[in-house]
């Protein structure tokens, strides 16, 4: 296990994928996420640079996808990771809906009260 973390959202094709890719490259175990079943095959590209890596298939625009993402973010942040960065591809979304997933889960909480 590495002492760095990323987190990469989108992170099953495109600019999402290679944003993994180098921080695979560069020695950061991963928390892969995207809305589709590439994940899994982009996760095992991700493997042969000998880094860990955690992929999950969810939809980050409902608040189940959401609530997966913070469950293995924390079991895996529980672990000794020294370094974490976020990268989001978001590159369907329009530059003003992104938020971090903290102010995100906040906002779902407070429509959800």
């Amino acid at each position: 296990m590495a002492d760095k973390l990323a987190i990469v959202t989108g992170a099953s094709t495109g600019i999402g994928f290679e944003l993994a890719s180098i921080a695979a490259e560069q020695g950061y175990d991963l928390i892969v996420v995207a809305d589709e079943p590439l994940i899994d095959a982009a996760a095992q590209d991700f493997r042969s640079h000998g880094v860990e890596v955690q992929s999950i298939e969810a939809d980050l625009s409902m608040i189940e996808g959401v609530d997966e993402l913070l469950r293995v973010s924390a079991d895996v942040l529980g672990l000794a990771h020294q370094t974490t960065v976020q990268l989001q591809d978001r590159s369907r979304a329009a530059a003003a809906k992104l938020v971090n997933l903290a102010g995100r889960q906040r906002m779902l909480s407070q429509r959800l009260a």
